[in-house]
Protein backbone atom coordinates (compact mmCIF):
# COMPACT_ATOMS: atom_id res chain seq x y z
CA UNK A 1 0.00 0.00 0.00
CA UNK A 2 1.34 3.43 -0.93
CA UNK A 3 1.72 5.92 1.88
CA UNK A 4 -0.24 9.11 1.30
CA UNK A 5 1.66 12.34 0.84
CA UNK A 6 1.99 14.35 4.03
CA UNK A 7 0.82 17.92 3.80
CA UNK A 8 2.87 20.92 4.81
CA UNK A 9 0.65 21.40 7.84
CA UNK A 10 1.20 17.77 8.93
CA UNK A 11 4.96 18.15 8.71
CA UNK A 12 4.89 21.59 10.30
CA UNK A 13 3.01 20.19 13.28
CA UNK A 14 5.50 17.35 13.69
CA UNK A 15 8.50 19.67 13.35
CA UNK A 16 7.07 22.17 15.84
CA UNK A 17 6.58 19.36 18.36
CA UNK A 18 10.32 18.77 18.05
CA UNK A 19 11.00 22.40 18.87
CA UNK A 20 11.29 24.40 15.68
CA UNK A 21 10.18 24.83 12.12
CA UNK A 22 8.99 27.49 9.84
CA UNK A 23 6.52 26.71 7.12
CA UNK A 24 8.97 27.61 4.34
CA UNK A 25 11.56 25.20 5.81
CA UNK A 26 8.98 22.43 5.93
CA UNK A 27 7.94 23.13 2.34
CA UNK A 28 11.57 23.11 1.21
CA UNK A 29 11.96 19.75 2.93
CA UNK A 30 8.94 18.41 1.07
CA UNK A 31 10.41 19.64 -2.21
CA UNK A 32 13.81 18.07 -1.44
CA UNK A 33 12.21 14.72 -0.61
CA UNK A 34 9.96 14.73 -3.67
CA UNK A 35 12.83 15.59 -6.02
CA UNK A 36 15.20 13.12 -4.34
CA UNK A 37 12.74 10.26 -4.66
CA UNK A 38 11.88 11.20 -8.26
CA UNK A 39 15.59 11.10 -9.09
CA UNK A 40 16.02 7.74 -7.35
CA UNK A 41 18.65 9.11 -4.97
CA UNK A 42 19.02 7.74 -1.44
CA UNK A 43 19.42 10.00 1.58
CA UNK A 44 22.90 8.59 1.98
CA UNK A 45 23.91 9.42 -1.59
CA UNK A 46 22.44 12.92 -1.41
CA UNK A 47 24.19 13.56 1.90
CA UNK A 48 27.48 12.31 0.54
CA UNK A 49 27.21 14.60 -2.49
CA UNK A 50 26.42 17.56 -0.24
CA UNK A 51 29.02 16.73 2.41
CA UNK A 52 26.48 16.02 5.16
CA UNK A 53 25.17 12.88 6.85
CA UNK A 54 21.99 11.11 5.82
CA UNK A 55 20.60 12.15 9.21
CA UNK A 56 21.11 15.78 8.21
CA UNK A 57 19.28 15.15 4.92
CA UNK A 58 16.45 13.59 6.92
CA UNK A 59 16.27 16.69 9.11
CA UNK A 60 16.20 18.91 6.03
CA UNK A 61 13.36 16.85 4.57
CA UNK A 62 11.24 17.15 7.71
CA UNK A 63 11.98 20.84 8.19
CA UNK A 64 13.61 20.13 11.55
CA UNK A 65 16.85 21.78 10.37
CA UNK A 66 17.15 24.64 7.93
CA UNK A 67 19.17 24.34 4.75
CA UNK A 68 21.98 26.90 4.82
CA UNK A 69 22.32 28.98 1.67
CA UNK A 70 25.86 27.62 1.25
CA UNK A 71 24.29 24.14 0.94
CA UNK A 72 21.49 25.19 -1.42
CA UNK A 73 23.57 25.24 -4.61
CA UNK A 74 25.20 21.83 -4.01
CA UNK A 75 21.76 20.49 -3.06
CA UNK A 76 20.21 21.76 -6.29
CA UNK A 77 23.08 20.35 -8.35
CA UNK A 78 22.70 16.95 -6.66
CA UNK A 79 18.98 17.00 -7.49
CA UNK A 80 19.67 18.01 -11.11
CA UNK A 81 17.86 21.34 -10.85
CA UNK A 82 18.62 24.97 -10.15
CA UNK A 83 18.25 26.74 -6.84
CA UNK A 84 15.59 28.92 -8.44
CA UNK A 85 13.58 25.79 -9.33
CA UNK A 86 13.70 24.72 -5.68
CA UNK A 87 12.51 28.17 -4.60
CA UNK A 88 9.69 28.11 -7.17
CA UNK A 89 8.62 24.68 -5.92
CA UNK A 90 8.58 26.00 -2.34
CA UNK A 91 6.48 28.98 -3.42
CA UNK A 92 4.03 26.59 -5.06
CA UNK A 93 3.82 24.48 -1.87
CA UNK A 94 3.19 27.63 0.17
CA UNK A 95 0.42 28.63 -2.23
CA UNK A 96 -1.26 25.22 -1.91
CA UNK A 97 -0.92 25.42 1.89
CA UNK A 98 -2.53 28.88 1.93
CA UNK A 99 -5.41 27.70 -0.23
CA UNK A 100 -6.06 24.68 1.99
CA UNK A 101 -5.79 26.81 5.12
CA UNK A 102 -8.36 29.22 3.69
CA UNK A 103 -10.74 26.40 2.76
CA UNK A 104 -10.11 26.58 -0.97
CA UNK A 105 -9.61 23.48 -3.07
CA UNK A 106 -6.22 22.22 -4.16
CA UNK A 107 -5.57 23.65 -7.64
CA UNK A 108 -3.53 20.60 -8.65
CA UNK A 109 -6.57 18.39 -7.98
CA UNK A 110 -8.86 20.76 -9.81
CA UNK A 111 -6.63 20.60 -12.90
CA UNK A 112 -6.96 16.81 -12.97
CA UNK A 113 -10.75 16.90 -13.22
Amino acid sequence: MRKSRESASDLLGKARMLGSAELADVCLGMVIRRRRLAAGISMEALGETMGVSYQQVQKYETGTNRVAFSRLLPLAAALNCSASELVTDVENELHVYDQRKNGLSDPSREAGR
